[in-house]
């Protein structure tokens, strides 16, 4: 009786066990917050979510949509509590990169990007390194492009825009659109009357000029006769659409304005308009000038707040530095070219043309370094530069110098 029982004692056990091997533990699922700008949040990407979660039972991606406030300010928007784990940025200079990177608000992304390096562009990279920390990558390139309006190019007898034309021919076309009427626009260049000093720079440029040096310096830059050359053309240019309030000018949708320079919407682009009949044109470059595109970029980065940084980096990289189906028609949904060069092949193959021009300006992207000084400009050097808007054109050479002395004498 005595061997019975210890011999049932043992089945009972060694079933116990066996249930014990056969049960599952429970998924621990993490939370991986993905921010993307408003027009990025596709149908296209959304389903990539889902699948993507549905493989990765460990990992939960939630889309956020970034906003201005938190573009313009990231050092304050990563100082809070809970930031999102993989953080956009979307600018020429992405953020505070110096503050992140004192406050160590970002994770050094170097040894993730060690196996990619070789397929990514190394302007862009060195342009997002601090004491050697690669805190942001760049993902993608927003190349600008002109919106214009045929039935008003048409109405004004001109001629299409070429692929190869310039900010002359533009405001030559600008002036005889004008002549259409009193409630028509020639063109659309957001900029404010007198212009910001980014503005100014942006426009610079479109020349593949700087206003300043790689290393912070500004005399011999903003007063250089190609950046004379522009802010000229500029002056030129407020002067003629004196009377017609650059802030309030009427939406390119409506109708009535020539023409519109802007990175890709998607929004018109696939949205049929009864007013506009949309044509896109390369970007123009200044007369004797190389072409050259103020173009924006996305990077990202990881919080060093973030409870998954590996996984968040497994997205991203699922996402960006791969040829894989969903990448190539995320890159496709989003007109935007991808900077890994094995995906921006692989999505390239099938663009539309409207999606090859934007290709073709990307090779055309201005890259600018983060200058190791970068001073905010003064009160006073914003004051003289505004002032130069409203004195005589010939004077302005002289004056864009003074900015420069002034820009130089403080700190960086």
């Amino acid at each position: 009786m005595i061997a019975l029982l210890v011999v049932c004692g043992i089945a009972i056990s060694l079933t116990a066990c066996q249930k014990d091997l056969n049960k599952k533990e429970p998924v621990i699922t993490q939370e991986i917050r993905f921010q993307v700008l408003p027009l990025g949040r596709t149908k296209t990407l959304e389903n990539i979510v889902e699948r993507y979660n549905a493989e990765h039972p460990q990992v939960k991606i939630v889309v956020e949509e970034t906003d201005t406030k938190q573009i313009m300010s990231p050092t304050q928007y990563l100082r809070e509590e809970l930031p999102a784990d993989i953080v956009l940025f979307s600018s020429g200079e992405p953020g505070d990169l110096k503050q992140l990177e004192k406050e160590d608000l970002l994770l050094d992304l170097n040894i993730s990007l060690q196996s990619l390096e070789s397929s990514l562009p190394p302007a862009l990279l060195a342009g997002s390194i601090l004491n050697d920390k690669q805190i942001v990558v760049p993902v993608s390139i927003n190349p600008s492009v002109m919106y214009y309006n045929k039935r008003l190019f048409e109405r004004a007898g001109l001629d299409m825009p070429g692929d190869d034309w310039t900010w002359e021919q533009y405001d030559s076309y600008s002036r005889a659109i004008d002549q259409l009427g009193t409630d028509i626009y020639g063109s659309q260049l957001s900029f404010v009357f007198p212009p910001f000093p980014n503005q100014f720079s942006w426009l610079v440029q479109n020349s593949g000029n700087s206003i300043q040096s790689t290393d912070g310096w500004y005399q011999d830059y903003i007063d250089s006769p190609e950046t004379v050359h522009v802010a000229q053309w500029l002056y030129n240019y407020f002067k003629h659409n004196k009377g017609k309030s650059m802030e309030s000018f009427p939406r390119f949708e409506e109708g009535i304005v020539g023409m519109s320079g802007r990175a890709m919407d998607t929004e018109l682009y696939n949205k049929p308009n009864s007013t506009v009949e949309l044509g896109i044109a390369t970007w123009p470059h200044f007369e004797g000038t190389a072409r050259a595109n103020p173009a924006s970029y996305v990077y990202y980065g990881i919080s060093s707040k973030s409870k998954a940084p590996k996984e968040a980096w497994k997205f991203l990289e699922y996402l960006y530095f791969n040829a894989n189906d969903d990448a190539v028609a995320l890159a496709h949904a989003n007109y935007t070219v991808p900077v890994f060069e094995p995906l921006r092949e692989a999505a390239r193959k099938g663009a539309d043309e409207t999606a090859e021009l934007y290709y073709r300006e990307a090779e055309y992207a201005y890259t600018m370094p983060i200058s190791p000084r970068n001073p905010i400009w003064s009160d006073k050097a914003l004051s003289m530069f505004s002032e130069i808007w409203t004195s005589p054109i010939d004077e302005i050479q002289q004056r864009l110098h003074e900015v420069g002395v002034e820009l130089d004498k403080l700190e960086g």
